[in-house]
């Protein structure tokens, strides 16, 4: 054998993957190789992350990579109606991808073999680099979507390309992120706007179709969206990208692992998926610390699996929900105090527990609710 360990991808899945085996199995070898000559480009990620995620699975100070800190979002339906959830403290940062990788490549590189700017493919049991093949007892792969899809066809339905544009903004303010909601700008998914300081915005917009036209709707409505709040000035830079929602795919196969995106493990309802692949990067390390490589795909169920599918079945319903529908929900949502409810048991890692918090909130307070709700699950169970 070549290597204990090979692992194809140098974005944040793989380098997580590298730096927590040579942290937790540091008697195996490693070796790294990203296709691409530099770490953390091209972008693809917002960069929304939880403190307690950045500090507990990235395991990095926020300090070290955040652009910005917020404590809330505003959520704007389809009429324009605002909910607000928050907290006094701040709970999320933005970050600095390409930094973030920078630092994560900088750590992996004094205690792995690394090599950029070579593009490698899995060939049965080795790797595969032009004419010459390299062999590990274990194969991790990293490479993201376009490993997920080559394997899973069908798996190309959960996936939507998304589109972001950064954008200069007369000074604004940074503790709130937004999220739209509604049929114009998105179709299976939503619109972003999240503040990268005070005179930049970075906006988005990831839907079935229509991806340029309805961000480009969105640039144009984005200071009435925001009750004048984002007032926009002028196009920085655009971000292309794609956002998977089918929750997790296969964790292991034969001596081959998957992780990142590759492996489905994101966020259905938002995309996300930079503190699960972390998470998911320590339960690999130990598994293969035991020589136990079908552990990891037990762990990851067991750490991950009942959240994201509870997502999954979460975006589905959202998904069947129109746009009049909706704005009823989220108004009664209101009624109730849902806004508090949301600000006091929300976690953006831990979607579902304030999700069963406001429903059993609706169901008592506003049952009738639950006759255009449970129309809406019916046709998400059927679909």
């Amino acid at each position: 054998m070549d290597y204990d360990v090979i692992i194809l991808g140098g974005g944040s899945a793989g380098l997580q993957a590298a730096r927590s085996i040579a942290e937790i199995a540091g008697q195996l070898s490693v070796l790294l190789i990203e296709e691409d000559a530099k770490v953390g480009f091209p972008e693809h990620c917002t960069g929304l992350v939880s403190l307690s995620g950045i500090e507990k699975a990235l395991r990095l100070n926020p300090e070290q990579v955040a652009m910005n800190y917020v404590r809330g979002a505003h959520i704007v339906s389809p009429s324009g109606f605002r909910l607000t959830v928050e907290k006094e403290a701040r709970v999320a940062a933005v970050v600095d991808r390409p930094l973030y990788e920078q630092k994560l490549f900088d750590i992996v590189s004094r205690r792995a073999d690394v090599v950029l700017g070579v593009k490698a493919e899995i060939d049965d049991v080795s790797v595969k680099i032009g004419s010459k093949r390299l062999r590990a007892r274990y194969l991790v792969d990293a490479r993201g979507l376009r490993s997920l899809v080559s394997r899973k066809p069908d798996a190309r339905r959960w996936v939507l390309p998304a589109l972001q544009y950064d954008i200069q903004v007369y000074s604004a303010e940074t503790d709130y992120v937004y999220i739209f909601l509604g049929s114009k700008l998105s179709h299976g998914f939503f619109a972003w706007a999240v503040p990268l300081d005070e005179e930049r915005y970075r906006i988005g917009v990831a839907s079935k179709g229509k991806v340029l036209t309805r961000i480009r709707y969105l640039l144009r409505r984005l200071e009435r969206l925001t009750n004048g709040e984002v007032r926009p000035r002028a196009l920085q830079k655009v971000i292309g990208g794609g956002v998977y929602t089918g929750g997790l795919a296969e964790q292991v196969k034969g001596n081959v692992i998957y992780i990142g995106d590759s492996a489905g493990q994101t966020k259905p309802t938002t995309g996300g998926g930079l503190v699960y692949h972390s998470t998911a990067a320590l339960i690999l390390a130990k598994a293969l610390k035991a020589g136990e490589p079908r552990a990891y795909s037990a762990g990851v169920k067991r750490a991950l699996g009942m959240e994201i599918s509870g997502q999954r079945f979460l975006r589905r319903v959202l998904n069947r929900i129109p746009d009049g529908q909706l704005d009823y929900i989220l108004m009664s949502v209101k009624e109730i105090g849902g806004e508090e409810i949301i600000s006091r048991h929300g976690h953006m890692d831990e979607q579902m527990r304030v999700m069963l918090n406001l429903g059993w909130e609706i169901l008592r307070k506003r049952p009738e609710l639950y006759l255009s709700i449970l129309r809406s699950l019916f046709y998400a169970i059927v679909s």
